[in-house]
């Protein structure tokens, strides 16, 4: 039944933001789904424990919050190719999606955990990792958010910055994120990251597996 309702509550945020991308739209939905139950308790997963990011994905949907998420990651069209072109796709397989000739001998290629995605999912044997996201204000206010990480023990991480100011509707601002851990020892690991004002938080899960 997850299939119905989100598309009901994508075609009610793109009724409100008739301007937003389909990306605009997927961030606001994950940046803002809650993390724990009604009672307060953690989501549980098909044998009542608590559930992890695989069997949640970013948590219970919240419409309501949704339709004014503060800040979504967008994802240009450009990015999208880099990513398939990253996968391995051949130019003829690409223009049959994006309709782009010869894209990837143009396109740099870049891996899945460089999208800017909302969400950043990393392999535990990788040991470190830096990427670079961007966020869109979509509050017609000015609003200046900082930044709550949240991991286990033996992930270090550390975000640049740590705080970001934004001067109204459509500003944009980047930030870098690094994580180190030990692969020999971390075979898997999730937190979070937050971009925390008075009036919204915008949060990505992040799973090291």
């Amino acid at each position: 039944m997850a299939a119905p309702h989100l598309s009901g509550i994508a075609a009610l945020i793109k009724g409100a933001h008739p301007d937003w991308s389909p990306a605009m739209i997927k961030s606001a939905i994950m940046t803002t789904a809650d993390v724990a139950s009604a009672d307060g308790k953690p989501i549980p997963d098909e044998y009542l424990n608590a559930a992890g990011a695989f069997a949640m994905g970013a948590g219970h949907v919240n419409a309501a919050k949704a339709i004014s998420p503060g800040l979504v990651y967008d994802i240009e069209e450009s990015q999208c190719i880099a990513y398939l072109c990253g996968l391995g796709y051949t130019d003829d397989q690409v223009e049959s999606i994006a309709h782009r000739r010869n894209a990837c001998r143009s396109a740099s290629k870049i891996a899945g955990a460089e999208l800017n995605y909302p969400s950043l999912v990393v392999p535990a044997t990788a040991g470190e990792i830096t990427v670079n996201r961007t966020v869109t204000n979509v509050d017609a206010t000015h609003a200046r958010y900082t930044v709550d990480i949240s991991l286990p023990a033996g992930v270090r991480a550390v975000v640049l910055p740590s705080a970001l100011e934004f001067g109204g509707l459509h500003d944009k601002r980047s930030f870098t994120v690094k994580l180190n851990w030990d692969a020999g020892k971390t075979t898997h690991a999730e937190g979070s990251l937050k971009w925390v004002p008075a009036t919204h938080v915008v949060r990505i899960p992040i799973v090291v597996f």
